[in-house]
């Protein structure tokens, strides 16, 4: 995928590009600390800025790092795979360059669908997960569509995909039909102008309804304790998805938010920084 058009160099003050181990530059916003990390991963054609809120909201006793995934935001999106492993290896290289074995992890949608494979794959560095309507249900609404997708239809998504029909999309299918500001539309906007995103994300559709599937079925796996969120008025993961997988975790708690859509991280931010807080100060079970 060749790069046609520059995009600008992040979005946040102490924002930075950094070397992982694959020979790719990701895009990471290290709020620095001494405190426990919180790694942070975004949903599919997002970027880290879906964190901006907990970033500042939560206590200094964590250490929040907000991480552009490989193909999304201002981190390289070069060739190949995307699938939920390579994901998690892109993000697994990213903590090792910055230094950090151990972490708490936050996944909304696609990122907690990669947080969930960590945690089975890597369960020595995975100390907690929260998870925002992860992709991790069974899919079979839109099973028929999401195989068909490939990164030379990325043309004609650009094509349509104008800012606001993505405007109303975001309102209707994530923000519970709430507006859409300005803001929010230029930074959801400014990473999609080399148009490699877009082609990134059906790479990903590609896969994704196998891999949702496989974290599913390996749910009953995970041995971390288990924040799962859902809005009741989520139109991409519709929250009647969620069961399956809260019968299959564990050690879950769950957390119902009434009147939000896809992303409580940025719709109701406050009560779900208290909540994150909460269940990450929680004591160990005996």
């Amino acid at each position: 995928m060749e790069r046609l058009i520059q995009v600008s160099d992040g979005w946040h003050p102490d924002g930075r590009r950094i070397g992982a181990k694959i020979g790719e530059m990701a895009y990471v916003v290290d709020a620095g600390g001494t405190g426990a990390p919180i790694v942070f991963l975004h949903g599919i054609m997002v970027s880290s800025w879906s964190w901006r809120h907990m970033i500042t909201a939560l206590h200094p006793e964590f250490r929040p790092v907000a991480i552009c995934m490989r193909g999304f935001g201002w981190s390289d999106k070069p060739p190949g795979k995307y699938d939920i492993g390579v994901l998690g290896e892109h993000v697994m290289s990213v903590l090792d360059a910055l230094h950090i074995e151990r972490a708490y992890f936050v996944g909304n949608s696609l990122g907690g669908a990669v947080a969930l494979r960590l945690a089975l794959e890597y369960p020595r560095r995975v100390l907690r997960l929260a998870l925002l309507a992860p992709a991790a249900v069974r899919l079979d609404h839109v099973s028929w569509l999401l195989p068909w997708q490939h990164r030379k239809l990325g043309p004609m998504y650009e094509l349509v995909g104008k800012r606001e029909v993505y405007r109303r999309f975001l309102q209707v299918m994530a923000y519970g039909g709430k507006p859409v500001d300005d803001d929010t539309m230029h930074h959801f906007m400014e990473p999609l102008r080399s148009g490699d995103t877009v082609r990134v994300a059906a790479t990903i559709c590609r896969t994704l309804v196998q891999d949702a599937h496989y974290l599913l079925d390996h749910a009953d796996q995970i041995t971390q304790k288990t924040l799962l969120c859902w809005g009741t008025r989520d139109g991409l993961v519709p929250i009647p998805l969620a069961r399956p997988l809260l019968a299959r975790l564990p050690n879950v708690t769950f957390q119902r938010y009434r009147g939000i859509g896809h992303c409580p991280m940025e719709e109701c931010p406050t009560q779900f920084a208290d909540d994150l807080t909460a269940f990450l100060r929680e004591a160990p079970a005996a």
